[in-house]
């Protein structure tokens, strides 16, 4: 098992207070299971209502500042805030830092604490339901994010007709150590850096018929991107980095990392 540094993100970590992420799997399965057998809901239903409600950002937040006995939605995000709120480590600031245009501009930069409680479960879900299907996929595609490269040196990357890959040129960056445990097991990974998801997808599908994806990007770009693939009926799985550390929230790249442990229970 790799030794991570425990990294703070822009608005979460999922390190929590302690020194592993292990803690926030475990948190997040458990918190699945029971809203399933609290509302005795399947998990595509508890999606598709965490997936309906999450799209009103001031609805959402309202609800869990309600008392939870008013509402299922309430109930719900006051159970999640209880357990996950060490994870979700500067949001307010974030948020009372960030200039008005960015609702217009750029609204994922503006994502709400209650709406990140939502996206974790919905993420744990998505991946539940399409991983079997995801794995007997003929092709599989693995799309990496760009800040989970080595941030000291010049990043050797190449491109071929889909996008860039690791040349496996340092054995701390963790994307050739996410490129070598998917190759070994038959995904194709790629850095994502130029190429539209929605072209890609399109382009694949084309070329190979029967294609998963996976994603690994931080919490708010991974919904996002699983969710263009559910609307394409493609199966995709997604990991989170561990903290979101990208020119995009701090202003500049800074180190980062993701649970290689549970990227291998995830593709196996």
């Amino acid at each position: 098992m790799d030794n991570y540094n425990p990294f703070i993100g822009k608005t979460y970590t999922l390190f929590g207070d302690t020194k592993s992420t292990g803690q926030y799997y475990s948190t997040i399965r458990s918190l699945t299971n029971q809203l399933i057998d609290q509302f005795s809901w399947s998990e595509q239903d508890l999606l598709l209502y965490l997936q309906k409600s999450s799209r009103n950002r001031r609805f959402l937040a309202r609800e869990l500042r309600q008392n939870p006995l008013k509402s299922r939605l309430g109930t719900i995000l006051n159970h999640l805030h209880e357990t996950l709120t060490t994870y979700i480590s500067g949001i307010e600031k974030h948020l009372r830092s960030e200039p008005l245009y960015k609702f217009i501009t750029d609204k994922t930069i503006l994502t709400n604490r209650a709406q990140y409680y939502s996206y974790m479960i919905e993420i744990e879900l998505i991946n539940r339901l399409n991983k079997k299907r995801f794995l007997e996929c003929n092709y599989k595609i693995a799309l990496l994010p760009y800040c989970l490269r080595e941030t000291q040196t010049e990043c050797k990357s190449v491109t071929d007709e889909i996008d860039y890959y690791c040349r496996k040129c340092l054995k701390s960056c963790f994307i050739n150590k996410v490129s070598t445990l998917l190759q070994e097991n038959n995904i194709h990974p790629y850095i994502w850096r130029t190429i539209r998801l929605k072209s890609l997808l399109s382009q694949l599908v084309q070329k190979y018929h029967d294609v998963g994806v996976m994603g690994i990007a931080c919490i708010v770009e991974l919904t996002m991107g699983m969710r263009s693939c559910q609307k394409a009926d493609l199966p995709v799985i997604g990991l989170p980095l561990n903290a979101n550390r990208c020119i995009r929230w701090m202003g500049d790249f800074y180190e980062n990392s993701v649970d290689l442990e549970e990227l291998k229970l995830l593709i196996s």
